[in-house]
């Protein structure tokens, strides 16, 4: 949640750097099909939010796969239309101004 908020504000860094620890911290706890996909999704948004369009489409690859071997089809369904909702183009505009 963290790194999605974080890269629609415009701030890549801290949304890959939270984006980075949740999948991580899913891997590492062999938590489910579902939450591994979408820590992977939000790697994808979190380069995209950067405007690194390679580390996007090599997340968006991961996630893929991960969404495919998902096993509740609700879930999968849902992951899948987040993924789908990565955005493509270059990084959005900062909405936040640092004091």
């Amino acid at each position: 949640m963290i790194s999605r908020a974080a890269a629609a504000a415009g701030e890549s860094g801290l949304a890959i750097s939270f984006a980075l620890l949740a999948h991580d911290h899913a891997l590492e706890a062999g938590d489910s099909d579902w939450l591994v996909a979408s820590t992977a999704e939000g790697l994808a948004r979190a380069y995209a939010a950067k405007g690194d369009v390679e580390a996007r489409a090599r997340w968006i690859s991961a996630a893929e796969l991960l969404v495919e071997n998902i096993a509740d089809a609700d879930d999968r369904e849902l992951i899948a239309s987040q993924l789908a909702s990565v955005p493509h183009s270059s990084p959005p505009t900062r909405i936040c101004r640092r004091m």
